[in-house]
This record gives structure tokens, sequence and C-alpha cells, in this order.
């Protein structure tokens, strides 16, 4: 597979599960109290890293973790469909085959993010956003202390001013 084709295919397999984010996954009407809750940290996980990953360059990846992502991805879209499919009708235990499909989404996730995340901090740094944001909060630290300071010296000339009336009241009493 050529490498840029394959760079492609990891952006679009994000893109698909990014918008399983819009439909309700977790709790359906129609599912009453059979619903996903118990795997809802699984899936802000997975939204989390899903849309911290689509804003970096994942071209940076090497081939090997690329492709091994790529299939994870591919794995976590079926548990994702077979989750939408969800349906009471025809089910006898649907809550066993609730948690058959909650514990796979959790494995194909935690198996996804064992690849992935020893490379976000590489890739943001690719991106530039730490060397960005270090230079940024820089800035913001240094205009702080300059706003201490006049805070400082605003809250010294009310004191004084404060002393001052209450000198003048004691006087007038």
């Amino acid at each position: 597979m050529d490498e840029r084709k394959a760079v492609i295919d990891f952006k679009e397999k994000l893109e698909s599960i990014l918008e399983y984010k819009d439909i309700e996954l977790i709790k359906r009407s129609e599912w009453g109290e059979i619903n996903f809750d118990p795997y809802s940290f699984t899936f802000e996980k997975l939204w989390n890293t899903i849309n911290h990953l689509s804003t970096l360059p994942v071209e940076y990846l090497s081939d090997s973790d690329l492709k091994k992502s790529t299939t994870k991805l591919d794995e976590i879209i079926k548990s994702l469909q077979q989750i939408d499919k969800f349906s009471l009708a025809g089910t006898n235990n649907p809550e066993n085959q609730r948690n058959t499909l909650g514990n796979n989404l959790q494995n194909k996730v935690d198996q996804f993010n064992t690849i992935i995340a020893i490379w976000i901090p590489y890739l943001a740094y690719q991106k530039g956003d730490v060397s960005e944001n270090i230079s940024s909060l820089k800035e913001a630290i240094s205009q702080a202390k300059d706003e201490m300071k006049d805070a400082r010296k605003a809250a010294g000339d009310k004191l004084e001013e404060i002393e001052e009336i209450s000198t003048q009241a004691r006087e007038a009493a």
C-alpha cells in the first residue's frame, strides 16, 4: 500500500468514527433500562482520542504503527456499527448482548490507545502546538506579572487613601 494512501485511509477512518459521535449510542428510548451507560467512559476516551488525532499530523506515524492503528480503527468502526444496530427485539438476554458489545468496544479502544498513545506527544510537537503553547504561556505569565504589579500599586494607593479618609474622619469626630 502506498504510504500516502495509508495516511488518507487512516484519516478517513478517524472521520468515520467521529460520525458516530453524533449518533446516540449510550441511551435510546427503545432500549429502556438496557443501555450502554456502563461504557460511557469508553466512548468518552474514544471521542477524545479521535478528536485529538484528527488535528495532528498523523503522517509522522511509523508505517507499522499506522497499519496496526488502521486495523484497530476498522475493528472499532465494526463495534460501533454493532452497537448502533443493537436491539432488544429477538434477543433472549439483552444485558449479556449489551455487555458483549460494550466489552468488545472497550477492548478495541484500549488496544488502539496502547498503539497510538505513545505517538500523541510527538505528533503534537510536530504540529508545533507545544512550542507555540510554551511561548504563549511565557507571554501570559509576563502579562500576569505586569498586571499583578499594577494591582499591587493600585491597592497600595487605595490603602493610603482609606487611611487618609480614616484619619480625617477621626479628627472630625
